[in-house]
């Protein structure tokens, strides 16, 4: 799914929040907008909306020295999704810490590797871009028979892929909304439409 131009004030909505809770500073906040706003000029729009947001965490990443802005997050939402586990047979985390998607740390710190094998995909995009991912993820992911995804990111990066893919997510922008044919809000379970058995 490209970025469409609807996408770009809603990534710098994310840049503003992600900046705010990095920095109380709002010169740091200006700073940090002001920069990616001359950045957007020249982003590649014929490319998913997470590989941009990609490099947005990237940059603020090296602004502040935060790696991970959503980690207090992430650790109310790790406990919440412990209670709830299902089991598994593998379990792929983010490569690197972006936006409030789980990584190693969290699998480890919550207990999920002493219950199910977890391996990270080597990338820091929100989504998942195989492209950018490591050789150990993309052979799983090229040889699994199903695949369960979690998260509006991954439906915008891999929606046109020909795997076996289940996508479980809540619509959180109008576009996807449209792609998907759903509602605002609606909590999704859908199957790939690109697959061929």
């Amino acid at each position: 799914m490209r970025t469409f131009l609807d996408c770009v004030p809603c990534l710098m909505r994310q840049t503003l929040d992600a900046a705010r809770m990095v920095s109380s500073d709002t010169s740091v906040h200006e700073q940090i907008l002001r920069e990616m706003l001359g950045w957007s000029a020249e982003m590649d729009m014929s490319k998913p909306a997470p590989v941009l947001a990609q490099q947005i965490h990237r940059r603020l990443y090296q602004l502040t020295g935060v790696d991970d802005p959503y980690r207090a997050a992430k650790e109310a939402q790790n406990q919440m999704a412990m209670d709830m586990i299902a089991p598994l047979e593998e379990l792929v985390v983010r490569g690197k810490p972006v936006i409030n998607d789980v990584t190693m740390v969290d699998a480890i710190s919550t207990g999920l590797t002493e219950l199910v094998t977890v391996i990270d995909n080597g990338s820091d995009a929100p989504g998942t871009v195989l492209d950018d991912c490591s050789p150990l993820f993309r052979d799983k992911f090229e040889n699994a028979d199903l695949i369960i995804s979690k998260g509006q990111g991954n439906f915008e990066t891999l929606s046109e892929t020909s795997a076996n893919i289940y996508f479980l997510f809540q619509v959180k922008c109008p576009l996807v909304a449209e792609q998907a044919q759903r509602k605002m809000g609606s909590h999704i379970l859908m199957r790939s439409k690109e697959w061929k058995k």
